[in-house]
């Protein structure tokens, strides 16, 4: 297995845009009908995972710390304070889909 790639939200924002746009498009509109047209969509849709969390990262970044996961998520509950806020806003701004360790702490 290889090596998570980890999304830096350091390129400009008009390569990833291009980038998820390509994806997108690449991605075949029926269902795979053999094992390798699904592994060939599957490895489109990470690609599509990973771009989205760096494009997520880029827009968060002017105004919440690059540092790490937790601190993004407490300032952003910081900005947010007596607001319900989806789960889908953490993972997006935290740049992780298991953020409930994060939030306890």
């Amino acid at each position: 297995m290889m090596a998570k790639k980890r999304i830096s939200g350091k390129r400009l924002r008009g390569v990833v845009l291009d980038e998820l746009r390509d994806n997108i498009q690449t991605l075949d509109i029926e269902a795979a009908t053999t094992p390798q047209q699904l592994r060939t969509n599957v490895q489109k849709l990470v690609m599509l995972l990973r771009n989205s969390r760096e494009f997520g990262l880029i827009h968060v970044h002017n105004l919440l710390p690059s540092s790490g996961a937790s601190e993004r998520i407490l300032a952003y509950l910081r900005m947010f304070v007596g607001q319900e806020l989806d789960s889908g806003e953490l993972e997006i701004v935290s740049d992780i889909s298991e953020h409930a360790g994060p939030v306890r702490d």
